[in-house]
């Protein structure tokens, strides 16, 4: 490693890096960030290190470090939290999303009030909070560039997420926004109606509205290549980042409360306490994860890693996706002292974070237990 890092100064044409990391410690990385700041993109694959770091340096943008699921095998701590007043009734559950870089992360309410957001960092201290909203804020989301939050009256505020200025409005419609989602100049938000439009950041438009969904739109996310949206009506559907006719529907046995993607992996959740993992490309059902003994309102998904939040068994539970591993259940924390609404894991699968709303409302920051040195 430490070859390694005198020559990368050296190397002015190399601009990616992918290592596998089976060894290295958090010396071994720290050394390896301040080494190759040249690099464009940098993946560390350490999921099959034994002995992970337990602490994850932050990272410029471009660059992964991927922990995976033995990161998780000795269970997580709770390492930080914070009160706040989060709005909405029972069933809402699009409440916290992680920035990519992992630096901070947007959840619904805030101290003060159940009609702001809150900007945090990983140890749950606050950046800032965003203000605006005449009715509670019930929806998140950010790309790292945007924020866009929802409220019960149906509007959307967008946000620059360094400067957490406010960035304009939209106005889904009369009924309440219950999910968004933002990629780049696409935003997609469902309502409690049946619809999910479309807009455009940039020309501040809604350019489509998606009309197949028979029941409320309870999650959707945007992917590189498509729209994923989930609804009441027992359904998930793909659709072309145009907005054009859905493209595939995948039936559920129960109404859909959380649908998440990254690469080739969709994972789906819902009241009847499975998650499903499908293959993007072909719409197959790849695994069943089961363990949750009430709904899985919430998913989150870090490099080869998948957390579920359950609502009535007030547990999160981290899984494992890696091609070599029966799907399997790595850690449960099961310490939250009432229902769970939403989870996210940050990409490296590093630390987790999840959020209670209702009397009492926190969110809660965890991180691997027992890390161990690396030899």
């Amino acid at each position: 490693m430490s070859l390694l890092c005198d020559a990368l100064p050296r190397i002015t044409s190399l601009r990616h890096l992918s290592l596998i990391g089976n060894r290295l410690s958090v010396e071994h990385v720290t050394s390896l960030i301040a080494a190759a700041a040249g690099l464009r993109e940098l993946h560390v694959d350490l999921r099959h290190n034994p002995a992970y770091p337990s602490a994850v340096p932050h990272l410029p943008t471009g660059w992964l470090l991927d922990l995976g699921p033995a990161a998780w095998q000795h269970g997580a701590v709770k390492a930080a939290e914070a009160s706040a007043k989060i709005g909405g009734d029972p069933g809402s559950i699009n409440l916290l999303q992680l920035f990519p870089d992992e630096s901070r992360l947007i959840a619904a309410g805030s101290a003060a009030s159940t009609r702001n957001a809150t900007v945090y960092r990983p140890d749950a201290s606050t950046v800032g909070v965003l203000e605006g909203h005449e009715a509670d804020v019930v929806a998140v989301a950010t790309d790292g560039v945007h924020i866009v939050t929802g409220d019960t009256s149906g509007s959307l505020r967008l946000w620059d997420a360094d400067t957490l200025a406010t960035a304009g409005q939209l106005q889904h419609s009369g009924s309440s926004v219950y999910c968004v989602a933002v990629r780049g100049d696409l935003v997609v938000s469902g309502s409690t109606g049946s619809t999910v439009k479309l807009w455009r950041l940039r020309a501040r438009e809604c350019v489509a509205t998606l009309m197949e969904h028979s029941a409320r739109v309870s999650c959707v996310d945007v992917g590189e290549e498509a729209i994923a949206t989930g609804s009441d009506d027992a359904t998930v559907r793909l659709w072309p980042r145009d907005g054009g006719a859905s493209r595939r529907t995948l039936a559920h046995p129960s109404p859909l409360r959380a649908v998440r993607m990254q690469g080739d992996v969709l994972a789906t959740g819902g009241l009847d306490a499975v998650v499903r993992v499908f293959a993007l490309s072909t719409g197959q059902l790849v695994r069943e994860l089961r363990g949750h003994k009430g709904s899985v309102q919430s998913l989150a998904l870090g490099g080869s890693v998948l957390v579920s939040g359950g609502s009535d068994d007030r547990t999160i539970k981290v899984w494992s996706l890696l091609e070599d591993v029966d799907a399997s259940e790595c850690a449960t924390l099961d310490t939250h002292p009432s229902p769970v609404r939403s989870v996210a894991i940050s990409p490296s699968g590093g630390f987790v974070a999840s959020v209670i709303n209702g009397e009492g409302a926190k969110l809660f920051v965890w991180r691997p237990a027992g890390a161990k040195k690396a030899r």
